[in-house]
């Protein structure tokens, strides 16, 4: 069993969880918020071989964070995974909408390469609009949506996108 999107540093007690999950052999996909995240939750792997840390940069911190692009790039090259990314289209979001949308278009940029990463994508109410960027990037190759609650038609998109 593998879960493909866990906010391991967020629990209680992340390293109790990062143990428990390799004594069981559940593997763990720990996607971060922020680029200033990753070295503590990239820790949380060590010694744990069923344990992987994404590079992340969650639209709902968009707006506070969106300093820390550069720092996002320079941790891009240690992870074949970036997560959680994407695009935030609920009320309580919408105020930073620019914001997301200039921090997803730096991520999708910085992995449009030959270098493959799989991409978990946040899409609440924004749908259409990370697929209409994601058929921007074509060489993202890896694209899995996270939180996806689109129409039948934007499944459809998706689908054809190799979502």
């Amino acid at each position: 069993m593998i879960d493909f999107h866990c906010h391991l540093d967020l629990y209680q007690s992340p390293l109790d969880v990062a143990d428990e999950s390799q004594r069981r052999g559940v593997g763990v996909l720990s996607v971060t918020t922020t680029p200033s995240a990753w070295s503590g939750t990239e820790r949380l792997a060590e010694g744990r071989s069923a344990i992987r840390t994404a590079i992340g940069f969650h639209p709902q911190l968009a707006g506070q964070r969106k300093h820390e692009l550069p720092l996002f790039d320079r941790y891009l090259e240690s992870t074949p995974f970036v997560g959680e990314v994407g695009l935030d289209g609920s009320p309580e979001c919408r105020p930073f909408w620019d914001d997301q949308l200039e921090v997803f278009n730096h991520v999708l940029q910085a992995c449009n390469s030959d270098d493959e990463k799989v991409i978990s994508i946040h899409s609440r109410r924004a749908a259409e609009d990370v697929l209409d960027y994601l058929y921007r990037f074509e060489q993202v190759k890896s694209p899995v949506l996270h939180w996806f609650s689109g129409s039948l038609s934007q499944l459809e998109r998706a689908i054809a996108r190799r979502c």
